[in-house]
């Protein structure tokens, strides 16, 4: 079991074998990369997509905040990411299918990373 598909099931509410399933079925579709590294990195054309979203969704990002994957980078790949710039982030998770669903979360976490920071007063 992959760190990251224990984390998924625990968000999703669904089965760990559900959500591997899922992210395998992402993968093998090339709608995310590959869903078990262990990377915390996104490469350029990454962040790039992450802002497109971002910005497609009126979401303020701040792409600094994300580590950038490079080739000299410990890992093999980079983070877990959609691969596709057209990602439903609108809709209420629970009326999300599966895939869809995992897809999201996805999505909606790396966003969430990029968040500018807010104090309250």
């Amino acid at each position: 079991m992959d760190q990251k598909t224990s984390w998924s099931s625990a968000n999703t509410g669904r089965s760990i074998q559900a959500v591997d399933e899922s992210l395998r079925t992402l993968y093998e579709a090339g709608k995310i990369s590959y869903p078990f590294s262990n990377s915390e990195a996104i490469s350029g054309d990454g962040i790039a997509l992450i802002m497109k979203l971002a910005d497609g969704s009126g979401i303020r990002f701040e792409p600094k905040k994300l580590p950038v994957f490079t080739r000299a980078s410990r890992h093999s790949h980079e983070s877990l990411r959609p691969l596709l710039g057209k990602i439903d982030i609108g809709t209420p998770m629970g009326l999300l299918a599966d895939n869809d669903y995992v897809l999201s979360l996805i999505s909606r976490q790396l966003l969430s990373c990029g968040l500018p920071f807010t104090t309250f007063a």
